[in-house]
C-alpha cells in the first residue's frame, strides 16, 4: 500500500466500492463532509430525511463507499507550499490514486483539474512515455 500525506475518511475501509473527493482551492478535505458522510452511510443516515436516505439506499443504490478526501499542498494541516503550478499539485495527488481503485472521483473545482492532470500522468507513466 502507498503511504498518503492528510486525508479525511468516511466509511468502512473493507466497503467494496471507494470514492475520491479532491477539493478546490481555499478548502479543505472537511468541504465534503456531509456528501461524504452519505456516501459512506450503511442503511438510513441520520444525516439525511429518512425519505431521501431510503431512496439513495433503495433506488440509486449509492451508499455504503469508503470515502477518502485528501487535504492537498498547502491546505489544512499540510505545510505551506511554494510552488503551485498545476504539474506539481497534480503530483501531490498521485498517492491517492496509487493507493487504490476508485469508482467515483469528484474533484471541486481546482481539484478537478489537478484529478485531470494526475490522471492523465498516471496513464503516461503506464504507456512508458
Amino acid at each position: 500500500m502507498t503511504t498518503v500525506p492528510s486525508a479525511s475518511q468516511w466509511g468502512s475501509p473493507t466497503a467494496s466500492r471507494r470514492a475520491l473527493f479532491v477539493h478546490g482551492l481555499n478548502s479543505s478535505s472537511h468541504t465534503f463532509h456531509r456528501v461524504a458522510s452519505m456516501l459512506a452511510a450503511k442503511g438510513t443516515s441520520s444525516l439525511l430525511e429518512p425519505v431521501y436516505s431510503a431512496y439513495l439506499y433503495n433506488n440509486l443504490n449509492i451508499i455504503g463507499y469508503l470515502v477518502v478526501a485528501p487535504n492537498l499542498l498547502g491546505h489544512a494541516l499540510r505545510k505551506p507550499g511554494d510552488d503551485f503550478q498545476i504539474q506539481t499539485l497534480a503530483d501531490d495527488l498521485l498517492p491517492y490514486l496509487q493507493a487504490a481503485e476508485y469508482d467515483i472521483v469528484i474533484g471541486h473545482s481546482m481539484g478537478g483539474l489537478e484529478h485531470c492532470h494526475s490522471r492523465q500522468r498516471t496513464l503516461d507513466r503506464n504507456f512508458g512515455r
